[in-house]
C-alpha cells in the first residue's frame, strides 16, 4: 500500500541486486555457464527498458499499482507451479 514513486525504486533496487548478486554466487560456486551470461547480457537491454517504461507509471494510483503487481506475482508463481509439475512428468 506504498505509492508507485516508493515502491518502484525499493522494487528495482531489489531486483538488481538480487540479479547480481545471483550471478555472483553462480561464480563463485563453480555453476555459472556460457549460457548464463549470454542470458544476462541478452536480458539486461530489457531491464534498461523496462526501467524507462516504468516512467510512464509514476502517476499510477496505489490500488492498481498493487493489482498489478499481485497479478504479475501471480502468474509468475503459476509458471512455477506448472513448471514444477512439467518436470516432474
Amino acid at each position: 500500500n506504498r505509492p508507485p514513486n516508493i515502491v518502484r525504486p525499493t522494487l528495482n533496487a531489489f531486483f538488481g541486486a538480487g540479479s547480481v548478486l545471483g550471478i555472483l554466487t553462480l561464480a563463485f560456486s563453480g555453476w555459472l555457464l556460457v549460457n548464463d551470461l549470454i542470458a544476462a547480457i541478452v536480458l539486461l537491454p530489457a531491464m534498461f527498458i523496462g526501467i524507462i517504461i516504468a516512467e510512464r507509471f509514476k502517476k499510477l494510483s496505489s490500488l492498481w499499482l498493487s493489482r498489478i503487481l499481485l497479478f504479475l506475482s501471480g502468474l509468475a508463481s503459476l509458471m512455477l507451479v506448472l513448471r514444477g509439475f512439467n518436470a516432474a512428468l
